[in-house]
Order: C-alpha cells, then sequence, then structure tokens
C-alpha cells in the first residue's frame, strides 16, 4: 500500500495519476490553502499511517507535504517525492514547447536524485529516455576563465523545508558571499529566483555557478559553467560541494552524459506516471534508498 496526497488544484492530477500507477490510495485535500497553509484530508488517519509506515508520494514541500515529508524522515517512513522535471519542465504545468508533453521527477526519499543511475538502465529505460537524450545531447562544453561569480540563493521555501537558521536565505547569502570574497576578486551576481533577467545574460562570462540546489545549475552545467553546490542538489554528481573557487571540479563529457541519463531516467511523463512505469521504475532504479525498518 501506497498513500499519496492532493495540495491543490494544479497539482493534484500528478499525484493522484503516481497513485494510480501504484495501485495506492490518494486522499484528495477537503480545502484550498496559501502556500505555507495546512491542507486536510478528512480519512488520513495521522496515527495509523506512522504505526505502519505505510509509504507516501507526494507533490513539492508547500501546503502541508512539507510536514508529512518532516515526520516521514523522522519515522524512517518511504517516501515517493514529485516535482518539476529536470530537463523540458511544464511551466504553470503546461505542456512543454519542446516535447510538447508534462513530465516530473520522482525520487525515493530523496528531493534530487543526487546520485547516478546510469549503469542500472535496462533496455525499456534506454528506449523511454532516448528522444529526450537525443535533444540534450551531445553539447559543446566551452570552457571559460569567466570574471563572474553568479550565486543564485535558495527561496524561502527552501529555507524552510531543509531549516535553515532562522529560515535565514539573506544568512546564507551573507556567508556564501564573505567566502567568495575571501577566496577571489572576481565580480559577484547575485540571481534571485524570482530575478527577471533571463539566465543566459547571467552565464555569460560566469567563472561559475554556486547555488544549494537550484535546477538553474543543470542549465549552467550543459553550459560548460562549473557549478558548487550542496550535496542534496540534483547536480551533485558533476558538481563541488565545498566553496574552493580554485579548485573546481571539471566533468568530463563522459561524466556530463552518464548524470544527463540518469537524470532523464529519474522523471516521467504524465501517462508514465498514471500507468505504472514510474513507480516501477523508481522502485527499481533507486532501490538503494529505501528504508526497509
Amino acid at each position: 500500500m501506497i498513500y499519496g496526497f492532493g495540495s491543490r488544484p494544479a497539482t493534484n492530477p500528478i499525484v493522484s495519476h503516481f497513485i494510480e500507477g501504484a495501485n495506492g490510495k490518494y486522499f484528495p485535500n477537503a480545502r484550498n490553502v496559501h502556500m505555507y497553509g495546512m491542507s486536510y484530508w478528512p480519512d488520513f488517519d495521522w496515527v495509523k499511517w506512522q504505526q505502519e509506515k505505510i509509504p507516501i508520494a507526494i507533490l513539492g514541500i508547500l501546503r502541508g507535504t512539507e510536514r508529512l515529508l518532516w515526520i516521514a524522515k523522522e519515522q524512517k517512513i518511504n517516501f515517493f517525492y514529485i516535482d518539476h522535471a529536470y530537463f523540458f519542465r511544464a511551466d504553470a504545468h503546461k505542456n512543454n514547447n519542446v516535447t510538447n508533453d508534462r513530465s516530473y521527477r520522482v525520487c525515493l526519499n530523496e528531493e534530487n536524485l543526487n546520485y547516478l543511475i546510469h549503469d542500472k538502465l535496462n533496455d525499456d529505460d534506454i528506449n523511454r529516455i532516448q528522444k529526450n537524450k537525443n535533444l540534450i545531447l551531445p553539447r559543446n562544453y566551452t570552457r571559460t576563465t569567466g570574471n563572474k561569480i553568479l550565486i543564485c540563493p535558495p527561496s524561502f521555501a527552501i529555507a524552510r523545508y531543509y531549516k535553515f537558521k532562522n529560515n535565514d536565505v539573506e544568512l546564507w547569502l551573507n556567508d556564501t558571499v564573505k567566502t567568495v570574497k575571501e577566496q577571489t576578486d572576481k565580480e559577484i551576481i547575485i540571481r534571485y529566483k524570482n530575478t527577471s533577467t533571463h539566465y543566459l545574460k547571467d552565464f555569460e562570462n560566469a567563472y561559475c555557478i554556486i547555488t544549494y540546489q537550484s535546477t538553474l545549475a543543470i542549465e549552467a552545467i550543459l553550459s560548460g559553467i562549473p557549478s558548487i553546490c550542496h550535496k542534496t542538489s540534483s547536480v551533485a554528481p558533476v558538481s563541488s560541494h565545498v566553496i574552493n573557487i580554485k579548485k573546481l571540479k571539471l566533468p568530463s563529457k563522459q561524466e556530463i552524459e552518464n548524470w544527463v541519463v540518469s537524470l532523464l531516467a529519474g522523471q516521467f511523463t504524465m501517462q508514465e506516471l498514471k500507468n505504472g512505469v514510474a513507480y516501477g521504475a523508481v522502485n527499481r532504479l533507486q532501490k538503494q534508498k529505501y528504508i526497509n525498518d
């Protein structure tokens, strides 16, 4: 058995599709709340769930899903985390204009696929991702000796979910800027999540990008820009994790291809959520993350 939880109309079909594909039980939310409010699932028994350690599936870290995730982590209950895709994301939950489809990432007991699974793929996996892989690779990774450090602070929602000190994004940013200034006199560019400037403008002359776990770093890697990120990030396998401006990880083309293939294998279309492909693939490819307690 697996439980799934709705949180708002725009995303409820995504979770309900996944639960249908997993033959689980879906709990629709009984009220719509603001992003930091608490959804209400009338038929959900919080005590039974924790006692029986029933796996759950949720989308995002808002409207009460964060509480489910915090408890799941504390109580060692398996969870399936669904969110925007790594590539060809469905902005505003509409079809991507490249693939003309909607895709979402699904992770087992993680918020991002922060390790490689390329060597675990079977023929079905390879066939499933090949078309999208051809849209991404090969790429020219032009390394530059840029003169700008691009820093992308996390959102308040991320700070709140990961329990930053006082949920303070500016504290993270100030500490990061201080560390960078101690190591280099390169220009520092701050790019917030709601920045309107196109990211390619900020990529110009970028020496590296520093994020917590922003998916913008995916495009940075594919543009030849080295990354520094937290270990929970989806770019962790091809990034540095400690700020050392003079000693950045420069992934090879093969390392980048293995990483791209891994991420593509961890994202799924709406149809693949509904027909059980996503549930089966995640259990098989990410089984090392399964909690057996």
